[in-house]
């Protein structure tokens, strides 16, 4: 074993650690240099720590020598004795190929990864492609997310050889003898990735020669910064927020408060309860606006299907996915007190014989007490102020479309204790409510 193979093995064995040892790893070779690379060093690490190592081709199809890199690649796994696997996937090429094919490749190993129920996918990135990355980004106009660039492990995907360079992984192949296959599309200057990888950084590096070394410690350090922003953002929704069952909510009133760069964490933590996708720097700023506004009871598609409900007090996020608990009732015999008005209320017994506990219906309808007469169920809701998201998770104790007690706002005449009644029981709620109200009745806020 070379020098430079020792080297570049102790990198890949140092990470390997650093992620918790996986015990399975399905790597991506395309044939390229840095596949094939990673594939070797993988191979004596799969010897050494017995771990269970799967090779997986992903073909797209867009160029004639496609079949020859997959049949190599093929070829090299059975000389190592690594289980293979071709994945053939279909590319639109109507629209971003780019972006297209990595998608389509990413699926494509995630379905072999599960399949086979391997633990990490790993693959061949190295430092100059997160200089490459970060260059592009930076290009966007993107903020903290998008030039820390590539992260070593995130979301199963393992990158072990990002802090080598490219020339080290060359001249490691070439001293251990071994070929590689050239994708002829890496000199098609059309390709924004490519352009920067044959204009751009040539010209940088004739500037200063340590330019690709630099952004990968920059990026480095954004990325730690941006995890730190991250951190702390969750940290922020914990205290200022409710999260339970698909009801998303936090305070606007403190959200506005915080200075403009930890306003744009927050949305996207925010926005990462509901979904795994990314928003874009125009996504949060045209939701942050529209908090910091004097608008209220607003609705504002964030991205997508992800929708938002701004209230004077709240700002609320759908998932589409509430699975609301509706806790339950227990009674037991009255003492003197009528309760907190909130989670336990004395009532008629026999007006609220055959009552039942449930979410609100079209038609119902509602005495409340002290009132001459009754009212829809929704103008009392709106009267009490209780936000739109809330009403069709609002627990309500009802006999037919009678509401008897809205849980936490009020009793209706037609359940309350009177000179009349007989008999009185005391309700206990025992769940929290979808605005924070706790057990014991505090707000949280």
């Amino acid at each position: 074993m070379s020098g430079l193979f020792e080297k570049l093995y102790k990198v890949v064995e140092g990470s390997y650690c650093d992620i918790v040892a996986p015990k399975s790893i399905l790597v991506a070779v395309s044939g390229g240099a840095d596949s094939v690379a990673l594939l070797l060093l993988l191979h004596k690490l799969s010897l050494k720590k017995g771990i269970y190592l799967v090779c997986c081709h992903v073909h797209h199809g867009l160029r004639k020598t496609a079949d020859r890199d997959a049949i190599y690649v093929q070829r090299l796994c059975e000389e190592l004795r690594i289980p293979f696997v071709l994945k053939k996937v279909e590319i639109n090429t109507d629209s971003n190929i780019e972006a297209q094919a990595r998608a389509a490749r990413y699926d494509a190993l995630n379905s072999v990864m599960l399949k086979n129920n391997i633990d990490v996918i790993a693959t061949g990135h190295h430092m100059q492609d997160q200089a490459e990355t970060v260059l592009l980004h930076l290009m966007y106009g993107s903020g903290s997310v998008g030039l820390s660039g590539m992260h070593e492990y995130q979301n199963k995907i393992w990158r072990p050889l990002l802090s080598i360079k490219p020339d080290e992984i060359h001249a490691f192949l070439h001293q251990e003898g071994v070929e590689y296959c050239f994708d002829e599309t890496n000199d098609d200057e059309s390709y924004m990735r490519n352009a920067i990888r044959k204009t751009l950084i040539p010209d940088m590096l004739k500037l200063y020669p340590k330019a690709v070394e630099s952004m990968y410690r920059c990026a480095s350090i954004i990325r730690d910064e941006a995890i730190a922003w991250q951190e702390y953002a969750d940290v922020w929704l914990n205290q200022n927020g409710f999260f339970l069952n698909g009801v998303n909510w936090i305070w606007r009133s403190i959200f506005n408060g915080e200075n403009i760069a930890l306003k744009r964490h927050i949305i996207r933590a925010l926005f990462n309860k509901v979904s795994d996708a990314e928003l874009s720097f125009e996504q949060v700023e045209n939701f942050r606006k529209i908090i910091e506004s004097d608008r209220a009871n607003v609705f504002h598609t964030v991205r997508a299907d992800i929708n938002a409900y701004i209230t004077k007090e709240r700002i609320h996020l759908y998932d589409y996915n509430v699975n609301w608990d509706i806790g339950t009732i227990g009674y037991a015999d009255y003492e003197g007190e009528f309760g907190d008005g909130v989670f336990t209320q004395a009532l008629d017994a026999d007006k609220i014989a055959g009552s039942v506990l449930r979410f609100r219906r079209a038609g119902d309808r509602i005495h409340p007490l002290g009132a001459k007469g009754s009212q829809s169920l929704k103008q009392y809701m709106i009267d009490r102020k209780i936000d739109m998201p809330f009403r069709d998770i609002w627990p309500l104790l009802a006999k037919g479309n009678e509401i008897l007690w809205v849980i936490g706002y009020g009793v209706s005449q037609n359940a309350s204790i009177s000179e009349l009644t007989q008999n009185i029981v005391m309700a206990k709620y025992d769940f929290i409510l979808p605005d924070g109200n706790s057990k014991k009745g505090e707000k949280k806020k």
